[in-house]
């Protein structure tokens, strides 16, 4: 089977909940991503390749962008996607990478890990947005 495995992956919303009450209106209104970081040290992950007589398994060492996104609303949402955008020092996008979960119960904390197949020297600045919200 070819294609690529960070240690360490998790699909699903941690169980975490927000003190307080929901807010009202749509969910896009109080949704937001609370925090996050690019970790410049690697993480390994082991990409297999399908080529025929003789597949190997190659390990890369690739940079992750963590952090949380809070649904303070009154509703669930049936599915989340975050982007992170990475940038070299002459603000040249170098790519975009995402992570997603299809649970985010009201008033709960979801942790993302996003996996950057850039190199750690090649990334200078980088952003994060919310790209889908489903419910």
């Amino acid at each position: 089977m070819a294609g690529c495995v960070a240690r360490g992956d998790d699909d699903d919303a941690d169980g975490e909940r927000l003190d307080g009450e929901p807010g009202d209106g749509p969910p896009p209104d109080h949704v937001e991503i609370t925090d996050h970081d690019l970790s410049r040290a690697h993480i390994r992950a082991t990409c297999t390749f399908e080529a025929g007589p003789g597949d190997r398994e190659n390990k890369v060492q690739r940079n992750i962008v963590t952090g949380t996104v809070a649904n303070a609303s009154a509703t669930p949402l049936e599915r989340v996607v975050v982007d992170a955008t990475v940038y070299d020092e002459s603000e040249t996008k170098l790519g975009t990478y995402s992570d997603q979960t299809d649970t985010l119960d009201s008033m709960a904390i979801w942790e993302f890990e996003i996996l950057v197949f850039e190199e750690a020297d090649d990334i200078e600045t980088y952003d994060v947005e919310l790209e889908t919200l489903d419910w």
